[in-house]
C-alpha cells in the first residue's frame, strides 16, 4: 500500500481571519481562509481530507481566548500542534523592552522578511490591525509601529455615524466624492494610504537610512500598487510560519 504524503500545516490567527496553509517540500500547496471563531475552525477540520497525513501543525496566534478550542479541534488531525512563542525565533535579535510581549505575527513577518529579502526591511501587515515592523540586515527586530487598519476605520465611521453606511473597502478612481458613497470610499482609500505613505517617511526619516518596504495582508493588493518601490507578498506570513516550524 503506498505511503501518505506528509504534509506540515502552518496557521496564522489574526483578529479577523485565520489563514491555513498546506505545506509539502517547503512549499505552501493550499490556502484556506476562514472567519476567527471556533464554530470555523470545527467545520474546517471536518471538511478537511483525511487522506492529506499532517506531520506537523505550527500556528501563530493573536486571539488566545480561542487557544483551547484551536488545540481539541487540531488533536482530530493526529498531529502534534505547536503555538510559537517569542523563544522560537531565535534567527532574530529582539531589540525591544519586552520581547515577550511583541505580537508573535509580527515576529513570523519579520523571519519571513529576514529570510527572503536583502537589506534592511520595513515590513506592513495590513489587517484588523496594521503593524510596521522594522529588521535591520543583521536579523535585529527594532520594533515598530501599531494602528487601526483600514477596515476597523471603516467600521468605525459606519458605528459612530447614524447616518453613514457601512461600505466595502475600494479605491475610488477620484479623491473628490461628489455624493456621500464615494466620499467615504476616498476618505478610508486615500485617507489610509496617506497615513502609509506618512509613516513610511517618518519612520525610514528616524531610522536614518533607506527601507525596504514589504506589504503583506489581505488590504495589502489594494494599496500596493499606489506605494512606489514597494514589495507585495500576500504569503508573507505562512511563509514566515515554514521558516520557524520545529523539525
Amino acid at each position: 500500500m503506498k505511503s501518505l504524503l506528509k504534509h506540515s500545516l502552518v496557521v496564522d490567527i489574526g483578529n479577523s481571519n485565520i489563514v491555513l496553509g498546506l505545506c509539502t517540500k517547503n512549499k505552501i500547496q493550499k490556502t484556506w481562509r476562514i472567519p476567527t471563531n471556533v464554530s470555523a475552525i470545527k467545520k474546517w477540520v471536518h471538511s478537511f481530507s483525511k487522506s492529506q497525513a499532517i506531520e506537523r501543525i505550527i500556528v501563530s496566534s493573536v486571539v488566545p481566548t480561542i487557544h483551547a478550542s484551536l488545540k481539541k479541534e487540531f488533536k482530530k488531525l493526529n498531529a502534534p500542534t505547536h503555538l510559537l512563542t517569542y523563544q522560537d525565533f531565535t534567527a532574530l535579535k529582539l531589540k525591544v523592552k519586552h520581547p515577550s510581549r511583541v505580537g508573535v505575527d509580527r515576529l513570523v513577518n519579520a523571519i519571513a522578511a529576514h529570510t527572503l529579502y536583502k537589506g534592511d526591511l520595513l515590513i506592513i501587515d495590513i489587517g484588523t490591525a496594521t503593524t510596521f515592523d522594522i529588521v535591520t540586515s543583521q536579523g535585529e527586530f527594532l520594533g515598530g509601529v501599531i494602528t487601526p487598519g483600514p477596515q476597523t476605520i471603516n467600521w468605525a465611521l459606519f458605528e459612530k455615524c447614524v447616518q453613514l453606511p457601512y461600505l466595502p473597502l475600494k479605491r475610488p478612481p477620484k479623491v473628490i466624492g461628489q455624493e456621500t458613497k464615494s466620499a467615504i470610499h476616498s476618505g478610508v482609500y486615500y485617507g489610509y494610504l496617506s497615513l502609509l505613505e506618512g509613516m513610511i517617511e517618518k519612520i525610514q526619516k528616524e531610522f536614518g537610512a533607506k527601507l525596504k518596504v514589504i506589504l503583506t495582508g489581505g488590504p495589502a493588493s489594494l494599496f500596493a500598487p499606489s506605494i512606489t518601490k514597494s514589495l507585495h507578498n500576500p504569503q508573507l506570513t505562512l511563509l514566515g510560519l515554514m521558516e520557524t516550524r520545529r523539525p
